[in-house]
């Protein structure tokens, strides 16, 4: 089950062969791409990634929330 915010933005992880594949998507369309070496990093190169998409002005009550965390 894919977990959506309400602003229709969504993650999704794909296994590669050199790591893993990261998106994050609005509506079903890619908007930021990522890579993450191991899946022990996938965490932070999310929230990394969510954290730049709130600080470019992209409202998500998900990344907002990301970058909340961060401050704490």
């Amino acid at each position: 089950m894919t977990r959506v915010d309400v602003e229709g933005y969504s993650t999704k992880v794909t296994a590669l062969g050199s790591g893993y594949g990261l998106r994050i998507l609005k509506k079903g369309k890619v908007v930021v791409q990522g890579h993450a070496p191991t899946k022990a990093d996938i965490a932070s190169v999310l929230k990394e990634m969510l954290r730049m998409l709130d600080k470019c002005g992209n409202p998500s009550s998900m990344a907002s929330a990301s970058r909340a965390r961060r401050k704490k």
